[in-house]
């Protein structure tokens, strides 16, 4: 009885392996200039909706300044999802993506000049996504270091800090009621959120000018101002890290190997470039090609797996070879 169970067994096993290459049957497939035309025709956010703007870079980084163009001529207002009433005012998300990951000086320098349009106040009826996420600014902010940059935040220090002696206190819930809270709760709505933690902001403005050694920012003045905040982490606060700056997205891996199965256009010989991976490097069981963002002879490809997704970038060389670039993989 146990000799049959293992012959079984190993007869199952081998007929897993000697299953043939099936392409996949719904694959996204995008034209790089059918996308930007649809998002100079209906706008930005039109366009979020079909792909991530990012991925477009990774085929090819000279459609930067058209999408940073487009993205801050799209409106970020917009309404709090669960308060209609509520103004928000979001991000340029795509902007600072590709400021940390692909060193684009045109995006620094947008990011600068939003953060400079931004209204100081201690409560608003609009909502100002920026002051959730100053760091995300400031780590950018610091390593384009502009020329006005210093006195710049030398002067949001005074204003932010005549604020915080003007405005109450935030109060935030204690460490215990944060861990009772579920995620879906502390997404909803609060009055408080129209509050603005001017103190936080102060400490976040002081640490950067710390990091660019500005006299009068030293380490004694930010210890000091730990001390005056109501936020319950800001004991452990330090001012981030300086991102490290690529201008293309780092590979796992590169291989260059032979077209052998002619493919001419990415978009147009999907199921090529499915098996073209396939065979070369994807080996997980399952693995099939979601999406095609291409131009004709770069493309950047995405892979869902049983147990996660894959990202390449493909180019097609004159000389009959492809060079696949494994830019990415998620395990779930």
């Amino acid at each position: 009885m146990k000799i049959c169970i293992l012959i079984i067994c190993f007869f199952v096993v081998i007929q897993i392996e000697a299953q043939p290459y099936v392409p996949s049957e719904v694959v996204n497939i995008h034209n790089v200039e059918d996308i930007l035309y649809i998002a100079k025709t209906n706008g930005f956010k039109e366009l979020e909706k079909s792909i991530s703007p990012i991925n477009i870079i990774h085929v090819d980084s000279t459609y930067a300044p058209i999408l940073i163009d487009l993205e801050f001529e799209s409106e970020f207002w917009n309404r709090c999802i669960d308060k209609k009433e509520i103004i928000t005012y979001e991000l340029p998300e795509f902007s600072l993506e590709l400021a940390y990951n692909f060193n684009n000086l045109t995006a620094g320098e947008r990011l600068f000049d939003y953060y400079c349009t931004i209204p100081k106040h201690c409560k608003a009826d609009t909502i100002y996504y920026i002051y959730n996420n100053l760091d995300d600014f400031l780590k950018v902010l610091v390593k384009y270091s502009s020329p006005q940059l210093i006195e710049r935040l030398k002067q949001d220090y005074i204003e932010w800090t005549k604020l915080a002696e003007n405005s109450p206190k935030k109060i935030y819930p204690s460490i215990e009621e944060i861990g009772k809270t579920s995620f879906e709760e502390s997404m909803k709505f609060k009055a408080n959120d129209l509050y603005v933690d001017c103190n936080f902001l102060v400490l976040q403005i002081a640490a950067a000018l710390n990091f660019l050694e500005v006299e009068g920012f030293d380490n004694t003045l930010i210890a000091k101002l730990k001390t005056m905040q109501t936020y319950p982490f800001a004991y452990k606060y330090s001012f981030p890290k300086p991102i490290i700056l690529d201008t293309k997205a780092k590979s796992i891996s590169c291989k260059t190997v032979l077209n052998s199965t002619q493919i001419v256009d990415f978009g147009k010989d999907y199921e090529k470039v499915e098996k073209l991976i396939f065979d070369n490097i994807e080996n997980c069981w399952e693995s099939r090609v979601s999406e095609i963002i291409e131009n004709g002879s770069k493309a950047y490809v995405s892979l869902s797996r049983n147990n996660g997704s894959d990202f390449y970038t493909l180019q097609l060389n004159s000389d009959n070879t492809i060079v696949i670039n494994l830019i990415s993989s998620i395990i779930y």
